[in-house]
C-alpha cells in the first residue's frame, strides 16, 4: 500500500475547501442582486418608474420578498437593511452594491426626472442598473451610488479569481470579470445609445 502524503493531502483538501466556499460565497452574492431586482421591479409596479439614485436603498428595501403593487413608504433611517444589502453582517447600515449614476444610465443624477423602464431603448437585458463590487468597502445606504468610470476602474482591480457581479434591468445577474472590454461595459450602463449585447458577441 503506497504511504499516504499527509502534507500534501491537507495542501489539497485546503484548496478543495476555499474553492468550495468561494462557490457558495459566489452563489450567495448573486441571489442577493436578484432579490434586490425583484425588489426594483416591484417598486417600479407601485410607482411606474425607478427610484432615484439618491436613496434608493431605502426606497426599494421595504420590496424586498413583497411582490405587492401598492406604494409602500421607504425605509426609516433607524432600521436596518435586509440581508441581501448587507455587505458586513457585523454593520447592517452598509452595503457594496451600487447604483450606476450617469445622464445615460438608468439612474442619472438628481435632479433629472426618473427613468421608466420604457425608456430604456436599448432593451432591459441589455442595460445594466447596478453593480455589486467585493473588493470596495461597504458604504452607507445613501452613497450607494457610483459613476461607471469609478465602476469600471474598481472592477479592473478585482483580485484574480473572484469576480463581481452586474443586475441587468430585467433582473438577470452576470458575474464580471476584471478583463471586461471598456467598450462594452459603457456600451451596458447606456440605456439608449443603439447598442446590445448581442453586437459585442458578433
Amino acid at each position: 500500500m503506497p504511504a499516504v502524503n499527509f502534507p500534501v493531502l491537507g495542501t489539497l483538501l485546503s484548496i478543495m475547501i476555499t474553492a468550495l466556499v468561494g462557490c457558495d460565497s459566489r452563489a450567495q452574492r448573486s441571489e442577493n442582486l436578484k432579490q434586490i431586482g425583484q425588489a426594483l421591479h416591484s417598486y417600479h409596479s407601485a410607482y411606474k418608474q425607478l427610484p432615484s439614485a439618491d436613496g434608493w436603498c431605502s426606497a426599494i428595501a421595504p420590496y424586498v420578498e413583497n411582490e405587492t403593487k401598492e406604494k409602500l413608504p421607504p425605509l426609516g433611517a433607524a432600521e436596518q437593511l435586509p440581508a441581501c444589502f448587507q455587505s458586513n453582517a457585523e454593520n447592517g447600515g452598509e452595503t457594496n452594491i451600487f447604483a450606476v449614476v450617469d445622464p445615460s444610465s438608468v439612474f442619472p443624477p438628481p435632479p433629472t426626472k426618473a427613468i421608466r423602464f420604457r425608456d430604456v431603448f436599448d432593451g432591459l437585458a441589455s442595460t445594466m442598473c447596478m453593480i455589486e463590487l467585493p473588493n470596495r468597502d461597504g458604504v452607507s445606504r445613501d452613497d450607494a451610488k457610483v459613476t461607471p468610470d469609478d465602476a469600471l476602474v474598481a472592477l479592473q482591480q478585482v483580485e484574480s479569481g473572484r469576480v463581481a457581479h452586474v443586475l441587468m434591468c430585467d433582473g438577470a445577474v452576470i458575474p464580471f470579470v476584471p478583463e471586461i472590454s471598456p467598450a462594452l461595459f459603457r456600451s451596458l450602463v447606456t440605456r439608449a445609445d443603439g447598442e446590445t449585447i448581442e453586437m459585442f458577441l458578433q
